[in-house]
């Protein structure tokens, strides 16, 4: 009998240790297929997954402040367009809302500026600022908006002219400010929030 239970304790330890190896496998696996995809998109080399410098951008379909969906068209104009593209809860979305207004204020008669949100409604707002939100999949595909925040310059022909990924910050922030020809204001923890 005391064999019996011997055998029967040591049968279950070896279950158990056998279903504990089995799930760190699975696991392992899974997290190998995962970041085998995050590579493919660039961002674990640290490059952030942009669109190219001379791509072209079709019309496409996103609701306006007032949630109307609008036809956006970004070729045929005679100015270029600076598109900042956010989602609504990126922390550093938020702290660059501030920096791209100042350069949509002092730059609205060279370029035409406009937000894209990629949420339900457009959360930054501003007079100088077209803004929209949840705009049509083949645009997101196009432009390829898996990283946020993007400011991408669009020739007046629909053509990407020049993306800055990444918050306004280092080598992002000087390229900005070098570009439009302008120093960006340093803001508080308030004004960022």
């Amino acid at each position: 009998m005391a064999l019996e239970q011997h055998v029967n304790r040591a049968a279950r330890v070896l279950l158990s240790d056998y279903l504990l190896l089995t799930l760190l496998v699975t696991s392992l696996g899974g997290n190998v297929y995962q970041a085998l995809r995050l590579s493919q998109c660039g961002r674990i080399s640290g490059r952030p997954d942009v669109v190219t410098a001379g791509t072209a951008v079709p019309s496409f379909e996103a609701l306006d402040v007032q949630g109307n969906i609008q036809t956006v068209r970004l070729s045929g104009q005679r100015r270029p367009t600076v598109v900042f593209a956010y989602s609504p809860n990126c922390v550093w979305c938020k702290a660059t809302w501030p920096l791209f207004s100042h350069v949509a204020k002092a730059r609205a008669a060279q370029f035409r500026f406009m937000t894209l949100c990629l949420g339900v409604s457009p959360v930054f707002r501003d007079d100088d600022v077209a803004a929209f939100a949840r705009p049509s999949e083949s645009v997101v595909n196009v432009l390829h908006l898996t990283t946020v925040p993007q400011t991408i310059l669009i020739e007046g022909n629909g053509r990407v002219q020049r993306v800055w990924a990444g918050a306004y910050v280092g080598g992002t922030r000087t390229a900005i400010e070098r570009y439009f020809g302008l120093s960006l204001p340093n803001l508080s923890a308030t004004e960022r929030r």
